[in-house]
């Protein structure tokens, strides 16, 4: 158990500390306030920053937009897998080994992924369905008199 006195110092050293830290706080907060040039600086320099990294990135989706592939028409494009042949396959002298596409093929395809020519699909008809037209039947409108 203390004494009066004791506690009595203990009281007043308590009040020291709390004094000291709030003695403390306030220069912190005077120096916080003499640096606001500082600040300013600072907040100016990290805005900046965040405008240039949100115009980088408009720039980057600009530049992935052109690059995109448009759409010309309701079919999509559908780019055919290349071939390729497997290191047994391959055979020794490069002479024997044929072309998976002819340069036509590969050039329309280009066309195609850079939209000068629609994508189309490769049309498959019936038999007869090219030597034969189809007519609707037509029926003339009656006209009554009146």
């Amino acid at each position: 158990k203390l004494s009066q006195t004791e506690r009595n110092k203990m009281v007043r050293h308590q009040e020291r500390e709390k004094a000291i830290q709030e003695a403390k706080a306030l220069r912190k907060r005077e120096r916080q306030i003499n640096n606001l040039g500082e600040l300013t600086k600072d907040v100016n320099r990290t805005l900046k920053q965040q405008e240039d990294e949100a115009a980088l990135r408009e720039e980057q989706k600009e530049e992935v937009w052109k690059n995109k592939t448009k759409k010309l028409s309701k079919i999509p494009l559908q780019v055919p897998l290349e071939a390729v042949l497997l290191p047994e396959e391959i055979p020794q002298q490069l002479r024997a080994l044929t072309p998976s596409a002819t340069a036509i093929k590969d050039q329309f395809v280009q066309f195609q992924k850079r939209n000068l020519i629609e994508p189309t699909r490769k049309r498959t008809f019936r038999r007869g369905e090219l030597s034969k037209k189809k007519h609707k039947n037509v029926t003339e409108r009656q006209y009554i008199d009146f």
